[in-house]
């Protein structure tokens, strides 16, 4: 008989009881260790590594115990290694950063506990590394060169995670980063910083929109601006951004019914010039941010056709012209249309077109959505237009949660020319908070979409 604690003695064991043991052991090097020990404990550990992987990431499309344990290794070994985000292009920042979109195209939110909220495994694994590095922190602060180019797949990632950014209750402690070029980028002139780029302008300029992510959070997250985190911290938590709920994919263009917003512009009109002419990172402009306004009251009703026939054929006629001077040659042709109603104010009317987007560095899901919104105080939307209808385009994150974008009054003889415009910020409430949305006392309000 083998001696009490001699490896022979493990051999003796059946392959159940060893698979049990294995089971128990909460680290990988002890299970490492234990697979040393002899051939026996090395077979029974085999579907042990299955177990593991699904314990911490969400299931994948593969029966391979060789796959698990591959998979299981490099992940754990790349999520625990130390790496400082620069411009994303080192090796080790690169392999960080595609293990990141692996978590998030294979990640399956469902909703968790009794507030509904989105979570799910590849998402515990993913905010415990963006709590532990910087990966989702301003990269403006650590670049040795201001104008050194970020790497796309950095953008894309910062810009699908932007919920686990303004998540309050996990909040990214981070020093200031130069909010004059974040603010600048979202007060930028059209033309030199259209939404859409790329030979057939279907490419998200994702820088831009990064940015415009930095000025949010700048707003939200800091309570020194005094100007959204309370509102913000206001907000039941299923109002709040949220994660996604199942798989990313590539589904048909939908506008999602209700939406929760704010918008900002310069506190003065001449100063629209200022900011794209005064050199990056120079000044700070003054500012509107509204804290009372994009405020949309819940409305279970579908809008009428009028004035939103009216918009929509209006759009018609912009979206035309926009192609012409900026899209000559967008691929976008496959969308749908939508209508919706809000509060700001006053009532208005909104009719819209979304469009399916290729996929933006490896990830689907992301869409184009231009509307124009008008004000019901005037009962005649021909007689002023210029001053009442105001256009928004935007970028729907893969997830379909969150949408950046800027906002610009219309001039309908030239309806790029955006004189004064700004930026805006549209996320979707979770079901359960729609029938109860405290969006009239934290003034940030929702909108209405019926998509036709």
């Amino acid at each position: 008989m083998a001696e009490h604690g001699h490896p022979m003695a493990f051999r003796s064991l059946p392959n159940e009881l060893l698979q049990i043991i294995a089971l128990h052991l909460e680290s990988d090097k002890d299970l490492i260790s234990f697979a040393l020990v002899c051939p026996e404990a090395h077979a029974a550990i085999q579907g042990d590594w299955r177990s593991r992987f699904l314990r911490f990431f969400d299931p994948v499309f593969t029966d391979s115990l060789v796959t698990f344990k591959t998979e299981y290794q490099k992940r754990q070994k790349l999520l625990r290694s130390r790496v400082h985000f620069t411009t994303g292009r080192t090796p080790h920042e690169s392999r960080c950063l595609k293990l990141l979109r692996t978590l998030i195209t294979e990640s399956c939110g469902k909703a968790q506990g009794d507030e509904d909220v989105i979570d799910g495994r590849n998402f515990d694994r993913i905010r415990a590394f963006v709590q532990r590095t910087n990966v989702l922190k301003d990269r403006h602060k650590v670049a040795k060169c201001p104008a050194a180019k970020g790497e796309p797949l950095h953008y894309a990632l910062r810009l699908i995670l932007l919920p686990m950014a303004l998540d309050l209750n996990h909040p990214i402690i981070e020093a200031m980063f130069p909010f004059q070029d974040a603010q600048k980028a979202a007060y930028s002139y059209i033309e030199p910083s259209p939404l859409l780029q790329g030979r057939r302008k279907d490419l998200v300029n994702l820088e831009y929109l990064v940015k415009m992510a930095d000025y949010w959070k700048t707003h939200i997250t800091r309570s020194q601006e005094f100007t959204l985190y309370h509102y913000f911290a206001d907000l039941e938590e299923l109002e709040r951004p949220q994660m996604w709920e199942g798989r990313l994919q590539d589904v048909p263009p939908f506008m999602g019914k209700h939406w929760l917003g704010t918008y900002s512009s310069l506190a003065h009109n001449l100063d629209f010039d200022k900011i794209n002419l005064t050199p990056t990172g120079s000044h700070v402009f003054e500012e509107n941010v509204d804290c009372e306004g994009e405020g949309f009251q819940c409305s279970q009703e579908a809008p009428s056709q009028e004035p939103g026939g009216f918009l929509a054929r209006l759009l018609d006629g912009i979206e035309d012209a926009m192609k012409l001077i900026m899209y000559d040659r967008f691929a976008g042709s496959s969308y749908s249309r939508f209508v919706g109603c809000g509060f700001n104010l006053s009532h208005f009317h909104v009719a819209g077109r979304i469009y399916n987007l290729p996929p933006q560095q490896g990830i689907v899901g992301w869409q184009r959505v231009i509307m124009l919104k008008h004000f019901e105080h005037n009962a005649d939307p021909l007689v002023g237009a210029s001053h009442d209808v105001y256009v928004y385009e935007g970028c729907i994150i893969p997830g379909g949660q969150m949408m950046l974008g800027r906002w610009w009054i219309l001039d309908p003889d030239e309806p790029t020319n955006a004189f004064n415009s700004g930026p805006f910020m549209f996320w979707r409430p979770r079901p359960a908070a729609e029938g109860n949305s405290t969006c009239a006392t934290s003034e940030l309000g929702t909108s209405d979409w019926a998509s036709e």
